[in-house]
């Protein structure tokens, strides 16, 4: 009986795990932000203001940046453990797995959702910034420039295609 041991590659392994780690403690604080985040949003303003018009747009906001990311990082974590100890034994082991890692639709969902998520928090920030400067044409159009760029760039950096 003979037996096939996977090609491993340890740092490569342990630096994956690791990653998955800190995603997961990043998660928690997320968690914590956004349950803090939404508690203040859900009580009644002690007086009126702009923020207090906005309630209900920003509690959709951090619901929906919320959403994205415990999606993406339930897909991430699910992609770690299919390449870690479900696929294991697959032809060219976890490194052959991780090297087509667009060919899973599960981790092309978690990065998908990643990316989008950014999106909005980056528009939350170029509106913000907007704000401040009053809308000024010389701020918002480069701004905007590079926002759309960095839209593009997703697609040129990734192998989606």
């Amino acid at each position: 009986m003979s037996s096939y041991t996977p090609q491993t590659d340890l740092p490569l392994e342990r630096s994956r795990l690791i990653g998955m780690l800190l995603g997961g403690v990043s998660y928690g604080a997320y968690l914590l932000l956004t349950v803090q985040a939404v508690t203040a949003l859900m009580q009644r303003p002690r007086c009126g203001g702009q923020i207090a018009n906005n309630r209900c747009m920003l509690l959709c906001y951090t619901l929906i940046t919320f959403t994205l990311s415990t999606i993406s990082f339930a897909c991430s974590t699910k992609y770690t453990e299919m390449i870690w100890i479900d696929l294991r034994d697959a032809p060219g082991g976890p490194a052959a797995l991780i090297e087509n890692s667009m060919h899973y639709r599960i981790n092309f969902v978690a990065l998908l959702c990643g990316y989008v998520m950014e999106w909005f928090m980056q528009a939350l920030l170029l509106y913000r910034c907007f704000l401040i400067w009053n809308w000024a044409r010389q701020v918002v159009i480069p701004m905007f420039a590079v926002y759309i760029s960095m839209i593009g760039a997703v697609k040129s950096f990734t192998k989606w295609s």
